[in-house]
Formats: structure tokens, C-alpha cells, sequence
């Protein structure tokens, strides 16, 4: 029999979470029985659909629905009375059934943990649910394997619940560092992103041009520092450049309001994946401003497409890009560093675009590519199901 895996975490509809979650189920599916469980709000719209569509997932939500008929009553109401906006599951957690939730939760999380061999936690590190996910696992045997989304900041010392976890997994050492250091533990890989439109991505001609079209890809939330980066390519840009916002978020209305009458910017929704191969095709240079990050996702994709990155020094990007010619940073709330970086990709000929766009490409295929990320992860836990089994011999 082939081990049974549960991934399991916030997965929702719209995210880097999500695509993530969808392509380490669909790595490991190869290998072994997959099926995924969101603590979230799922729905049938998630993102983590465009990338397998093959794997069993519910909600926790879901089955607290199904499987509790005395909670059914106020969910209902609680649904009616916010007029339907979201599926009739996502309001089981109302006042009048929170004081039951949480031991239901648990006995949910417990019964389904039960059946499987490697628990695939996929989630901030200080995520709702975590400790009993991890908590649970250990108590009944079940080896686990953490992989962080987001940039981990401790203020304090690690919970100790963390030191119950089989084996960590980071976008990067820069994260690693900040988690492990404090854990005075090793018991962690390297694993970053690769790109869900590889496929597209790589046979897109690498850009031999002078830059005017930059791309920032986000969600549109106060992180991503897009305010600031707008203010600063409103001071900057020249007549013919271009700055496309792709995404949708919280901050979509005001984002809206303040490039509205801009000749230089505009704001585009949510876009699928494949919706974004075009904006990739057409793009000179992506965009990264945000204060905090893991990955991002889009540095990745522009460097499978052969583009310039502008960026902060966020998430991975550092460690991306070390061994490059593309050393565009700039600090996310200084327009001057903006400005001197900009200014130093716009005085590139077209050879020298090329040849530092070349060199981001090949390292994406040497580090990133589809098949080196997926067996890492197919490596990883298979030697972790080895170690649990031998302990348990």
C-alpha cells in the first residue's frame, strides 16, 4: 500500500498558499495517497484547483457542517441573515456556536489525523490551529512536516510545540535562520518556489530590449507597499513607461481612486494563472516592493520568462538572485534607492538587458525547475516515512 499523506492549512481561493498547496499535492500524488484538508474558507473557486484538480479536498468547516446537525440551525441562520454572500458552511462559527466549536474541531482533527501516515502542515508559522495539528499528530504517531508560508518574525521564543515537529521546510536560509536559531535545532530543508507556468514561461524569447514595461503581481493588501511604489514611479517614470498593478485585495477601491487619471499606471484585477501568461509575455520587468514576503511567487515566474526584477530585499529574493548580474534593490520606503535603481535598468542597452535576463532564466532551470523542486519534496518525505518507520520497528 502506497503511505497516505494529509496536507492540511489555511488553503482558501486566492493565494500563493494556495498554488503552493496545489503543487505539493500534485508532487507528492505521484508517490503516494494525497488529500487535502483546509482550516480556511474553501470554496470550489480555489486557486488551488488551477494547479490539480485529481485530490480529494474538503473543509474542517465542511465537515463540521456535515457531520453536526445541532450546529445546522444557527449556521442557517447566520447565513440568511448575511444574505448569502458565502457558502452556508463558512457561518458555522457564529455566536451561538462558537462555545462548541473548538471541542468538535478537535475531535475532528483527531479522527481524520487517525488515518494517515505524514501530516503536511502548509502555513504561517503562528497559525490558528497549528499547535493541535501538531499536538495531535505526535500523540498519535504521525510524523510531521511543516512547510512556512510567509516571513517568520519572532518576537519572543518559539512555542514550544514547534520542537514536536518531524521536519520543517523554508523558501530560504534567511527564514530558516530566524526559526532555527531560536529551536537550537537543524531539522529543516530548503525548498523554494518553482513556476506553475514553467511550461509557458520557458519557451517565452528572453527580453532583448530596453525596459518601459514593469509588472508588479500582488495581492493588493498594505504589505505590498504599493502606495509607495505608485508615488515613486509617478516621480520617476518617463512619458512612455508603463506600470501595470495585477491583483485584487482590500486595498483594490483606494488603489483604484489614486491612479484613476493616471497616463503611466493601471490597475488590473485578479488574474488565473493562465490569464497571466499574456501579462509575462509582454512584460519588461516585474516589480517587487513589498515589506514582507517568503518567496514571492513572481520573482520566480520572472525569472522562468527571462525578465529584469526589481525588487526589495524580500523574502528570497536575496538568495535568487546572489549569483546573477540583476542587482536592482531598493529599500521599500525610500524614493531616492527606487529611483537610482530605476534609473540604472532604464540606462541598459538591449544587450545588457538581455544578458542579465539570460542569466536569471538559467538559474531558474538550474534551481527552481519543476522537476528539481517536485523531487525534493517527494525526497524529503520519503526519507522522513523511512526514519518514522524504522522508530517505529
Amino acid at each position: 500500500m502506497r503511505p497516505k499523506i494529509l496536507i492540511i492549512g489555511p488553503i482558501e481561493d486566492f493565494g500563493g498558499r494556495e498554488l503552493e498547496a496545489g503543487f505539493v499535492a500534485s508532487a507528492l500524488k505521484e508517490e503516494f495517497d494525497v488529500n487535502v484538508l483546509s482550516t480556511g474558507n474553501l470554496t470550489i473557486k480555489s486557486q488551488f484547483h488551477e494547479i490539480v484538480d485529481e485530490i480529494k479536498i474538503t473543509s474542517l468547516k465542511q465537515l463540521l457542517f456535515e457531520r453536526n446537525i445541532f450546529l445546522r440551525p444557527a449556521t442557517l441562520l447566520s447565513y440568511l441573515k448575511n444574505r448569502k454572500k458565502e457558502p452556508v458552511f463558512f457561518y458555522i462559527n457564529n455566536k451561538i456556536n462558537s462555545r462548541y466549536i473548538k471541542k468538535k474541531e478537535n475531535a475532528i482533527l483527531k479522527e481524520v489525523i487517525q488515518n494517515y501516515d505524514l501530516i503536511f502542515i502548509i502555513a504561517h508559522l503562528q497559525t490558528l490551529r497549528t499547535k493541535e495539528i501538531i499536538q495531535f499528530s505526535r500523540e498519535l504517531q504521525k510524523a510531521v512536516i511543516f512547510r512556512t508560508t510567509g516571513e517568520i518574525e519572532l518576537s519572543t521564543e518559539a512555542p514550544t510545540y514547534l520542537n514536536k515537529v518531524s521536519l520543517f521546510i523554508h523558501h530560504s536560509q534567511v527564514n530558516a535562520n530566524k526559526l532555527h536559531g531560536k529551536l537550537k535545532s537543524d531539522n529543516y530543508a530548503i525548498i523554494d518556489q518553482n513556476s506553475y507556468m514553467e511550461s509557458h514561461l520557458l519557451n517565452i524569447p528572453v527580453i532583448n530590449k530596453k525596459v518601459k514595461r514593469f509588472v508588479a503581481i500582488a495581492r493588493l493588501a498594505p504589505e505590498k507597499n504599493l502606495f509607495n511604489l505608485i508615488s515613486f514611479f509617478q516621480d520617476t517614470c518617463e512619458n512612455d513607461d508603463e506600470l501595470l498593478i495585477v491583483g485584487t485585495g482590500i486595498l483594490y477601491p483606494k488603489l483604484y481612486e489614486l491612479i484613476r487619471e493616471s497616463r503611466n499606471i493601471k490597475l488590473i484585477g485578479h488574474l488565473s494563472i493562465f490569464e497571466l501568461n499574456n501579462i509575462y509575455d509582454n512584460m519588461d520587468c516585474a516589480v517587487i516592493p513589498a515589506y514582507t514576503e517568503a518567496g514571492p511567487l513572481v520573482g520566480i515566474d520572472a525569472m522562468a520568462a527571462g525578465k529584469i526584477i526589481l525588487s526589495t530585499k524580500v523574502g528570497a529574493m536575496w538568495e535568487r538572485l546572489q549569483d546573477s548580474h540583476n542587482d536592482f534593490w531598493f529599500q521599500p520606503e525610500d524614493k531616492d534607492s527606487f529611483k537610482k535603481q530605476f534609473e540604472r535598468i532604464k540606462n541598459l542597452s538591449a544587450s545588457e538587458v538581455h544578458i542579465i535576463a539570460e542569466k536569471n532564466r538559467n538559474l531558474y532551470i538550474q534551481n527552481y525547475s519543476t522537476k528539481e523542486v517536485s523531487d525534493k519534496y517527494r525526497n524529503s518525505v520519503s526519507q522522513l516515512l523511512q526514519k518514522s518507520s524504522k522508530a517505529c520497528s
